[in-house]
């Protein structure tokens, strides 16, 4: 996984008076004794003070992990679950319209999401957080 994907091509520094800026642009930009210190397009230097992570573009750059590692017959077991979760909730929020689309594919990925990272052993208070956050996304 890690000779997959170059994590450094999702970074961004950004200095003291909040800009940022590529890590792969700054590199350039990095000098000897001073390379804490960023100089940015003739601006007077400044020391960064974060590294950011877009860990969207990340996620999507990933290859996929488990698809792999079902067997053709599983893994239409595995889909079929998934889209009569996404197909019970759209009945339940039927009274919402358009949204119930939107809104029971959320929750339908919220209850995935809690159960796979239970398995995988997170605490109690995370997986009541992901709940949490789903059902008030969704105004429940």
């Amino acid at each position: 996984l890690l000779d997959a994907v170059d994590v450094r091509a999702f970074l961004r520094a950004r200095c003291a008076e909040g800009e940022s800026a590529p890590l792969e642009e700054l590199a350039a930009e990095l000098s000897g004794d001073d390379a804490w210190r960023v100089g940015a397009s003739g601006a007077p230097e400044s020391k960064i003070v974060a590294l950011e992570l877009d860990e969207h573009a990340l996620l999507s750059a990933l290859p996929v992990l488990e698809a792999p590692l079902l067997a053709p017959r599983a893994r239409a077991a595995v889909q079929a679950s998934l889209r009569a979760v996404e197909r019970f909730f759209t009945r339940c929020l039927a009274d919402r319209g358009a949204a119930a689309g939107a809104d029971a594919a959320l929750l339908a990925a919220a209850v995935t999401a809690v159960h796979v990272l239970a398995r995988a052993g997170a605490s109690p208070p995370e997986l009541r957080a992901i709940a949490d956050r789903a059902l008030a996304a969704t105004r429940l």
